[in-house]
């Protein structure tokens, strides 16, 4: 049995300190007339935590609901421990010994009450607060409809990775949504728990020449070529010159440069690693060694932590038109068409047969592709490669345990190119996780592989069974550019707006929506949405 005490005074303000005793939960809750935006006072003798607000960039209607939550990392605790509230798997409904506030900066938008559930009232833009103990956070709430493309913006490139997205303007503005786990959000102060239901752009004010790229980093070229990127550090995958611990949640939340004083025309992120191609089309990589990613044709094994922290040229000699980046794996394109591949090969993704042992069978070095086939576009998923070839035809290699080769004649992977079985011609591909979409000549979109999150676009959502055919994207929507990501698509419709679908858990959609904290049920949108308008 639970029981309560209150204190009260008129106004809006909650305090509340949370405690056990005899098998009792106590609550005191104080308020008092708010002043300015009905900030409380600090709490005395605080703990030190960390704090992160569940969700930042919701749109909702007026009456419209949503229970709120909140990340803690108690420093004072020893050893320091994580906290979620509402609690993982637990009825106790607050975390013990710990007095936390909330409060709206604009209570005639949306209201907030002490146990974190917000209410719509008006149109407007409100801030929500909570401070626990020693830490503040806050997120912005819109009462609003996440109208898309009437806000008059139109963007060139997407790019889904793991469980975000990022997307540049016309003018060349980044925006990221999504998770903001090691700071690629790129908001100046990483929030390792929150996540970003609606487009944001980067901090900084750098102006790119393609949307950001990477897993858990970010790197994006800006106007004059160089290099800048921000997130994770661990591994040197930043490019900055030295690694960051990789403990602790030390994350880099805005741009930096990469060293070297070289200038890139483009970027490809992998997991923990990033390359580029400079104006002659030499490849350099800097991160992670750990499959021979790097291309730089050695590999230390462990206990040795193999990285470069600044890019390095990729041996060989070779030159290329064309770079893209799987997981752990990297493929470039020559201007004769010819693929050359290197990293991780566990599937048979690099399409060599001479392998070498690295954390998994690998090549540290580029090898060519063992076909006889010549390339136009190139797109690289979790463990496999495809490539459309004059005419419009494509040809994958890899991993097929989700039918992401688009073939029904190979099982489990074929480290040899096999043809997609599709009755359409391609333009452009795109891949990423288990799955693999093309486009038309007219725009028109097909994907196949995993639809276990909705990720094919055709309106259902399956089980764990292959999808090696493709099927067409519902919607009626015609689309200049698409990407592919861990559990999610999103792709540039013919009027400059970006829509998504696929696995809707971490805000990746950015369509302003997203479901309560520590949510049971998978939250899916198997058929396109429109990303909602930025907020500045």
């Amino acid at each position: 049995m639970h029981g309560f005490s209150f204190r009260h005074t008129v106004g809006d303000r909650r305090l509340l300190r949370l405690g056990a005793a005899a098998g009792l939960w106590a609550v005191s809750v104080t308020c008092s007339e708010p002043t300015g935006p009905g900030e409380p006072p600090p709490f005395q003798d605080p703990r030190r935590v960390l704090l992160w607000i569940y969700a930042t960039g919701v749109y909702l209607e007026p009456g419209e609901v949503l229970q709120f939550g909140f990340t803690i990392y108690d420093l004072s605790s020893s050893p320091p421990r994580l906290i979620t509230y509402p609690p993982f798997g637990s009825y106790d409904p607050w975390p013990a010994g710990y007095r936390f506030a909330w409060w709206s900066s604009k209570n005639k938008v949306a209201t907030v009450d002490q146990q974190g559930l917000i209410r719509a009232i008006s149109p407007g833009r409100a801030t929500i607060w909570v401070q626990v103990e020693g830490g503040r956070d806050s997120a912005t709430i819109v009462v609003s409809r996440a109208a898309g493309s009437a806000s008059g913006l139109a963007y060139q490139d997407v790019r889904p990775v793991h469980n975000r997205t990022c997307a540049i303007d016309t003018e060349g503005i980044a925006y990221c949504w999504g998770s903001d786990l090691d700071g690629t959000l790129g908001r100046l102060v990483p929030r390792a728990f929150t996540l970003g239901a609606a487009p944001s752009p980067i901090a900084g004010g750098h102006r790119f020449s393609a949307a950001p790229v990477g897993f858990d980093h970010a790197c994006a070229i800006d106007l004059q070529g160089q290099a800048w990127c921000w997130g994770r550090n661990h591994l040197g995958q930043l490019g900055v010159g030295e690694p960051t611990e990789p403990f602790g949640f030390a994350y880099q939340g805005s741009p930096v440069p990469v060293r070297g004083n070289l200038r890139f025309v483009t970027l490809a992120g992998a997991a923990q690693s990033t390359c580029g191609l400079d104006g002659a089309g030499e490849a350099y990589c800097w991160g992670s060694n750990y499959f021979g990613e790097l291309g730089i044709g050695s590999f230390a094994p462990p206990p040795v932590r193999d990285f470069r922290a600044e890019p390095v040229k990729v041996t060989g000699g070779l030159r290329f038109a064309l770079l893209e980046a799987g997981t752990f794996h990297v493929c470039g394109l020559t201007v004769q068409g010819v693929a050359y591949c290197w990293g991780n090969n566990s599937a048979g993704q690099v399409g060599s047969d001479s392998v070498e042992r690295c954390m998994q069978l690998c090549r540290t070095a580029p090898d060519s592709v063992r076909t006889e086939l010549r390339f136009t576009n190139l797109a690289l998923g979790g463990r496999h490669t495809c490539g459309v070839v004059v005419g419009g035809d494509v040809y994958c290699w890899g991993a097929n345990g989700s039918g992401q080769l688009g073939s029904t004649a190979v099982t489990s992977f074929s480290s040899r190119p096999v043809k997609v079985d599709a009755d359409v011609k391609f333009t452009s591909i795109a891949a990423g996780g288990n799955n693999t979409c093309g486009l038309t000549n007219d725009g028109t979109a097909f994907c196949w592989g995993d639809n276990s999150l909705g990720q094919l676009g055709n309106g259902t959502r399956g089980g764990l069974e292959p999808n090696p055919i493709p099927q067409h994207v519902v919607g009626n929507l015609k689309f200049k550019r698409l990407g592919v990501g861990g559990g999610h698509v999103c792709g540039i419709a013919l009027d400059g707006w970006v829509y998504c679908w696929g696995d809707a858990r971490r805000g990746q959609l950015g369509y302003g929506k997203i479901g309560p904290p520590n949510a049971a049920i998978i939250e899916v949108q198997p058929r396109p949405v429109p990303v909602a308008k930025p907020i500045i």
